[in-house]
């Protein structure tokens, strides 16, 4: 018996998106493969953008797209088949779509069987395939009509390609469509919007770059609130958070709550506490043994949870998503209550050994002193493990609620910021603690603590290093800890401080800069020979291995750079490692070992995975591919920068000096010298000397290359007038074409007797020159016999030519021009004759 059905066409409707969005390059692979499919599966949340990914993709089809929005009433098979009947003949135009209308609304199960057949028969001659689109899926739960869809899809014509959409996966057998037809599933890993989508979307925006890109981060891609978060733009950073906070919670509330039954909202809340979660947590902190199925089922139905681990399984909740469950979980139960339940936590995660976890929940549920035991038990091995930032957000919750910490603790809370750098912050604890109030308290605590004041003066010392470079006073009390044996009472005296948090260079640091390079070499042996357990020996060793090279002791660096490598990597440190590495591939440049130089810096690539250190040597592997002229290598080793996006590092001038170099290889000379003067400026306002000099050299080959010969004089006159006073050698040797540059200044220099050249003594000048002679690496790097050979060959002579002047057969000719192009790194006697001549 026919059933009166009133079909909707607004259902078959694809939905039109005008807005402008992200490009999303990124699904370029999901897209192919898309439209390869036979069955297409998109599953994610709400927000992830499935229908708009159909929508847009669906438009790059040369194909009848036939689109079905379902919804809760379409669980009834005559209804749900009747309107795949009206989308796909309203699709090819088979009939007028009031015809169509009025025959499905009395149609019975064998009409529709008639309609469907008649439409496979002419499914036989057609050139254009179908593509049957049904969006939110989720809401077909019939179990009948989910069987009857399977048979179906298995049973599909060959020009029809069918696309479901849906919060989660529908419960079919995938397993036999796929040995039946080709499929694609899409999950919410792809549909995310990524890190490089953002970045070319910023690059288009760049007056968003500062406010978007951390919100981006929070959203993890979900694009219904990193669309929130761009129309946001405008109003002030409070308002925003709150309307993205409502915004999720409406979500939440509207789209996903009333989906999920009462025990399975109690699970939701209770464990929104959790950063991240396993059956065994959940368990004990519900006290059942249900967890596992609830969050099988979260993910099963697409709430916004997702698997951290394949090994030991962790769950968590999308941070938007916490965030609002928490709310709830605020508004749904009383204060004490959700203490209880962070208590409750923190005994848990702390019998399991995760003492973080503990620390943070304890202090949440406001058991104090628990927390400040732990803190004091555990507060070395944090520091140890750099688990620094966490120690201090802990100790301010303690300063939140004016509960002052025991001594130990605020030499820790001191330590910490110092480790990440804050400075004042750490100096302000340190007068506390000895303010006039508490005098009476610290005296007391200095009898009981052998260490207390040796490592108070200690924090004081490091503070002095960090700010201004104080070398000498941190050494002082470093030897006196020495003597005293104080490391087997301190908790400080052998924890590693991170002394270079952002630098390439160690001369660039407070604690290298030349300004204070006084540094006692008598110390540096002292401390070496005696414990290399403290970290900062190696910088002491770094700082002298930078300070050797630049003034073209080449042997001696390399020892000195080794030395810091080792406690580097015994430290784990990229404060100190990024600079050595940079530095042992300058050493090998020096040394005509450019293989040698690429090898390190691909090593150094595998010892690091922070983007902004990796930044720094994408940025050094660029320099070294402009000295091979090899260009397109270069400028694809630097946009490796803007892909890791690491913020901050593309106007650091190690990196604007090497884009400078690249222009000027491209013959862009004035926009090479407008980054190279902005970089000198800047290093002049900050007193950077090496840097100062270093950019003044580029603006010197700038000006040489437009053949600006005043101009070039005069710069070189500026390096030199600084770099004479350190004896700095090495920086102008590493310039190409640095000895016909400084010959034409002394040519300038005789020729213009009225200008005050005096500032830059002659005997400084020779020097430089006899430096680029002695340092020219080309010939050094062949055998004597090499070397004949090489003469003759930039002389233009042939392979025979060659052979019959140094009596040679022509095949051995062959063979010393093969090991001669490998040792000079090119590939052709063209090659090889301009390295001759540069």
């Amino acid at each position: 018996m026919a059933i009166m059905v009133v079909l909707v066409e607004s259902k078959i409707q694809k939905p039109v998106h005008f807005e402008k969005w992200i490009s999303r390059e990124s699904m370029f692979t999901v897209r192919h493969e898309a439209v390869q499919s036979n069955v297409l599966f998109i599953s994610a949340p709400t927000g992830y953008g499935k229908t708009t990914f159909l929508t847009r993709w669906s438009e790059e089809l040369d194909e009848h797209i036939a689109w079905l929005s379902v919804d809760e009433s379409d669980n009834q098979a005559l209804h749900f088949f009747g309107y795949i009947i009206y989308t796909v003949y309203s699709a090819c135009n088979l009939l007028p779509k009031k015809k169509l209308q009025k025959k499905l609304a009395k149609a019975d199960r064998n009409e529709l069987d008639a309609m469907w057949s008649y439409y496979k028969e002419l499914d036989r001659g057609k050139e254009k395939s179908v593509r049957l689109i049904i969006d939110d899926f989720h809401h077909i739960n019939d179990p009948e009509l989910l069987e009857m869809i399977q048979y179906f899809v298995v049973n599909l014509p060959e020009s029809l390609k069918i696309c479901f959409a849906s919060r989660h996966l529908p419960p079919f057998t995938l397993a036999l469509w796929q040995s039946l037809l080709t499929v694609t599933e899409v999950r919410m890993q792809q549909l995310r919007i990524t890190d490089d989508d953002m970045k070319s979307y910023l690059k288009q925006h760049p007056q968003q770059q500062g406010s978007v890109w951390q919100e981006f981060l929070q959203t993890e891609g979900w694009p219904a609130g990193l669309q929130e978060v761009l129309q946001s733009q405008g109003i002030s950073h409070q308002l925003r958070s709150d309307r993205h906070r409502q915004f999720t919670m409406n979500v939440l509330t509207n789209d996903l709550w009333s989906n999920f039954s009462g025990s399975a909202q109690h699970f939701l809340l209770v464990t929104s506490i959790l950063d991240t979660m396993n059956q065994q947590i959940c368990d004990a902190l519900l006290e059942s043994k249900e967890s596992l199925i609830h969050l099988k089922n979260l993910e099963e139905k697409g709430f916004f949870i997702e698997s951290d681990s394949e090994i030991d399984t962790q769950y968590r909740y999308h941070p938007l998503f916490a965030v609002a469950l928490r709310q709830n979980l605020q508004k749904n139960h009383s204060k004490e209550f959700v203490s209880a339940l962070h208590r409750k936590a923190a005994g848990i995660y702390f019998r399991q050994g995760n003492v973080v976890e503990a620390i943070t929940h304890a202090l949440k549920g406001q058991a104090y002193p628990l927390a400040s035991t732990w803190m004091m038990h555990y507060g070395e091995d944090f520091i140890k493990d750099k688990k620094t930032a966490s120690f201090i957000s802990w100790c301010k919750e303690f300063e939140k609620v004016h509960i002052p910490l025991a001594f130990d603790l605020q030499l820790l809370f001191a330590f910490a910021l110092l480790a990440e750098h804050q400075v004042d912050e750490a100096d302000h604890v340190m007068n506390q603690m000895t303010a006039q109030g508490n005098r009476k308290e610290w005296n007391a605590f200095t009898e009981r603590s052998r260490s207390a004041a040796y490592d108070y003066f200690l924090i004081k010392s490091y503070i002095t290093i960090i700010r201004m470079g104080g070398v000498t006073e941190v050494g002082q009390w470093l030897q006196k800890g020495f003597d005293l044996h104080v490391e087997k009472s301190s908790k400080l005296y052998v924890l590693p401080l991170q002394f270079n948090k952002v630098e390439p260079v160690l001369l660039r640091t407070p604690l290298g800069s030349a300004k204070k390079l006084g540094i006692q070499q008598t110390l540096l042996e002292i401390q070496s020979c005696q414990t290399n357990k403290l970290s900062i020996i190696g910088y002491y060793h770094g700082i002298q291995a930078e300070t050797l090279y630049v003034t073209g002791s080449i042997k001696e660096a390399r020892q000195q750079q080794v030395e810091a490598l080792l406690l580097a990597h015994h430290f784990q440190d990229p404060g100190l490692l990024i600079p050595m590495y940079v530095l042992s591939c300058k050493l090998h440049i020096a040394n005509g070992e450019m293989e040698k130089a690429h090898e390190t810096i691909r090593s150094a690539l595998l010892y690091t995975e922070d983007g902004y250190w990796k930044g720094f040597l994408y940025a050094f592997e660029a320099f070294l591919h402009l000295k091979q002229d090899h260009l397109e290598d270069a400028e694809m080793a630097l946009s490796m920068i803007q892909r890791d996006y690491a913020e901050g590092i593309q106007q650091h001038p190690f990196v604007a000096l090497v884009e400078a170099r690249l222009l000027l290889r491209k013959g862009q000379w004035e926009e090479a010298l407008e980054k190279t003067l902005c970089v000198k400026f800047e290093a002049l306002e900050e007193r950077q000397v090496v840097t100062y000099i270093e950019a003044t050299i580029l603006e010197s080959s700038c000006y040489a290359r437009m053949a600006y010969w005043p101009e070039m004089a005069q710069s070189l006159q500026d390096a030199m007038a600084y770099s004479k006073e350190y004896g700095y050698t090495q920086l102008f040797v590493e310039e190409d074409n640095m000895e016909d540059m400084l010959k034409e200044y002394v040519k300038l220099r005789k020729q213009q007797i009225d200008r005050e050249w005096t500032q830059v003594p002659h005997f400084y000048v020779e020097r430089l020159i006899q430096a680029t002679k002695e340092r020219n690496p080309v010939l050094e790097l062949l055998t004597p016999r090499e070397q004949e050979v090489f003469s003759l060959l930039v002389l233009g002579e042939t392979n025979y030519k060659i052979a019959k002047n140094l009596a040679l057969t022509e095949g051995s000719v062959r063979i010393y021009l093969t090991s001669i192009y490998e040792k000079l790194c090119v590939n052709s006697r063209k090659q090889a004759m301009l390295k001759a001549y540069k």
